[in-house]
């Protein structure tokens, strides 16, 4: 059985309900089963190690997902998850070594991606009382930083935006502009 964030309540309940005596249920999670629910009949997790986390890359200017080594206290909620109710074990698929390299806590995710509560505060997009304002739940909604959403919604308005979204798609990229290694002198 499945089991994610983006999965619809409904097929999340799937995963709670008890199977029928002699019929193993295995639960496939990302690490929303770390702390988020409890499973009553887990009895046994394999913990693979890693976890899926959002990068921002300055250099291409872009968020990422990359598979990471857990931290610590990651390792530890996981084995936490196995027994809750019966007896139970957590079955590390990493040896002892790698163990020790994990660093105790994961980069908090603010020091992993843009800040943008801030950016839409700067560009008029929350009101006084911190409440979105018209031009705020639109750039929610886009996919892009509210530097390039605010671009594109006013191309949209003044009937430009062909060549807005040719200008934000090669903003949202990296630099165009590159020096050729070794000719650093002619350019």
């Amino acid at each position: 059985i499945p089991l994610h964030s983006l999965m619809p309540t409904v097929n999340q309940t799937q995963v709670f309900k008890r199977t029928p005596p002699g019929v193993r249920k295995i639960v496939i999670a990302t690490n929303i089963a770390e702390t988020s629910i409890t499973i009553d009949d887990v009895v046994y997790v394999i913990d693979g190690g890693k976890i899926k986390e959002t990068h921002f890359d300055t250099q291409n200017n872009i968020s990422t997902m990359s598979a990471e080594w857990v931290s610590k206290a990651n390792a530890k909620q996981r084995k936490g998850r196995a027994g809750r109710v019966q007896p139970g074990h957590c079955y590390h698929l990493y040896n002892g070594l790698r163990a020790s390299l994990l660093d105790d806590y994961q980069l908090p995710e603010i020091l992993r991606t843009p800040l943008e509560e801030l950016c839409l505060q700067i560009k008029n997009a929350l009101d006084k009382q911190e409440e979105l304002t018209p031009l705020g739940v639109h750039l929610a909604r886009l996919p892009v930083e509210p530097h390039i959403g605010k671009m594109i919604l006013f191309g949209a308005l003044f009937c430009c935006l062909d060549p807005v979204l040719t200008i934000a798609a090669s903003l949202s990229f990296k630099d165009p502009f590159v020096i050729p290694l070794g000719k650093e002198k002619i350019a």
